[in-house]
């Protein structure tokens, strides 16, 4: 199973690789849009994205096989609503591996940690993968209808609490 730790800036190479690894599937899941790729300007921008952030704010972590990136995930605090926005996205040849589910326990920790009470987000219609994450947690989950999938609620505490 990979370790995880938080993104640094010296991860910019092996990020760039991993996102350029990524099978246009995974990027229109991930990324919820019509890109086939992230590649050249979008990889540099989204790399940016990754390793230039507010760290009180915005929540990183790489899973590593070696000096591989095989798995990223990450959350951004909406201050407002003691929430924040949870993605994850894992390299096509480790996906079903556990590391989707390794990244979201690490990142709930880390949320609990500074007061969160809710992971959101979005997932494409017929993501059943990350359904299966979700649904998975045992956590209490509320989904509503978006525009192209939909878009959930997943409370940190465990069912029945």
């Amino acid at each position: 199973m990979p370790g995880l730790r938080s993104a640094r800036i010296s991860d910019r190479a092996a990020l760039y690789a991993f996102l350029a690894r990524l099978s246009p599937g995974t990027v229109q899941a991930r990324y919820m849009s019509a890109w086939r790729s992230v590649a050249g300007p979008a990889a540099d921008e989204e790399t940016r994205r990754l390793l230039q952030r507010d760290e009180s704010r915005h929540v990183v972590l790489v899973a590593l096989d070696g000096a591989e990136i095989r798995g990223v995930g990450e959350f951004v605090v909406d201050d407002d609503s003691g929430a924040a926005e949870l993605a994850v996205v894992v390299e096509d040849a480790f996906q079903r591996r556990g590391i989707g589910s390794l990244l979201l326990r690490a990142l709930e920790q880390l949320a609990r940690e500074r007061g969160i009470n809710a992971f959101t987000g979005d997932v494409r219609y017929g993501n059943r993968r990350v359904e299966r994450l979700l649904h998975a947690t045992g956590w209490p989950l509320h989904v509503q209808p978006g525009f192209g999938g939909v878009r959930f609620s997943l409370r940190l505490e465990p069912c029945g609490n």
